[in-house]
């Protein structure tokens, strides 16, 4: 199975989300919408806003990318004016945030549709 097949979204109303921010274009959640709780298996990743839940993957995955390009900037920046021990591990971390951000979007531009999560209940 590939690894993009393991994401899921189980589709709640937005009050009940426990994130604010939609980790996938970085906009606030309208707390009177339907948001998507995103799931990598069993883990959950975040609500996915009502924006994001109605454009295809690939559109979304762009959006991401635009974040990661963000991210990229902002390292670039920082190596240039930032010196120090304390800096390069900050540094560090937001690259490999920005590897991270860029790994999952490619599996979001995989998506033909956003696969929902199919509960049994009992």
């Amino acid at each position: 199975m590939s690894k993009q097949s393991n994401l899921k979204l189980e589709i709640l109303p937005c009050d009940g989300a426990s994130e604010t921010i939609c980790p996938l274009c970085g906009e606030g959640l309208n707390l009177s919408s339907i948001a998507g709780m995103l799931y990598d298996d069993e883990q959950p990743l975040g609500c996915v806003c009502e924006k994001c839940l109605a454009e295809h993957p690939k559109e979304v995955a762009g959006r991401l990318r635009e974040r990661v390009a963000d991210l990229y900037d902002f390292i670039e920046k920082a190596h240039q004016s930032l010196s120090g021990e304390p800096w390069f591990r900050c540094i560090e971390k937001v690259r490999r945030r920005a590897e991270h951000w860029e790994a999952f979007a490619i599996r979001i531009e995989c998506l033909d549709e956003w696969p929902v999560r199919e509960w049994v209940y009992s």
